[in-house]
């Protein structure tokens, strides 16, 4: 039996399109800057390849993954602190650590890119030992625009016992929202047939 094709966004997929290339100008931003870059895109452990890197002292970590308490963030690139300019011109904290950098098509700050980096910087706080004091967007119009961690870190703090408490039942699920979205969507209606044989309804 043939099935009618699955139709197609071409829409979504030219903003995919421009989004990974302007990621990869953001990357080659970085490298003509003479920053030590490691590309961790196609590592099998990608955790553990991540921490190494950061041991490692790379000037940048390109498409590293954090984790932490049973979540994962996979943020764009991590740079080393002491390669960015301090936004206020105030000393950050002591010691090599780094702090994210996340690329993002859109020409203003959305709050949801916003708080995603938030989350990308309380994971990377773990894994280093030091909560970076600002995290950054690299913006479609040319603009890296900086955040202080500490400014969001109030709604990390709140949220974070929800998810405890789901997860605690067992009713907390997750979706790598970086992969593919055949990849997303595949996972998003597994989870909504497991709620619906465990409700008996949606």
């Amino acid at each position: 039996m043939l099935w009618p094709p699955h139709p197609v966004d071409l829409g979504f997929e030219e903003l995919v399109r421009r989004g990974e290339e302007h990621e990869r100008g953001v990357l080659e931003g970085f490298r003509a800057a003479g920053y030590g870059v490691a590309d961790l895109s196609g590592a099998g452990d990608s955790v553990g390849a991540t921490a190494a890197a950061i041991r490692g002292g790379a000037g940048v970590i390109y498409q590293g993954t954090l984790a932490g308490a049973g979540l994962f963030g996979r943020p764009d690139f991590l740079v080393r602190a002491d390669l960015l300019a301090a936004p206020d011109g105030e000393p950050r904290p002591g010691g090599r650590h780094y702090e994210i950098v996340d690329a993002k098509l859109a020409r203003t700050a959305k709050a949801r890119a916003v708080l995603q980096t938030a989350f990308y910087s309380r994971l990377l706080a773990e894994l280093q030992g030091t909560e970076p004091r600002w995290m950054h967007l690299a913006l479609g119009n040319g603009e890296f625009v900086p955040f202080k961690v500490k400014d969001f870190a109030a709604y990390e703090r709140q949220t974070e016992p929800l998810a405890k408490y789901y997860r605690t039942h067992g009713v907390l699920e997750t979706v790598d929202g970086d992969a593919g979205v055949e990849e997303v969507t595949r996972a998003l209606n597994e989870i909504l047939k497991r709620a619906e044989g465990r409700d008996g309804h949606l």
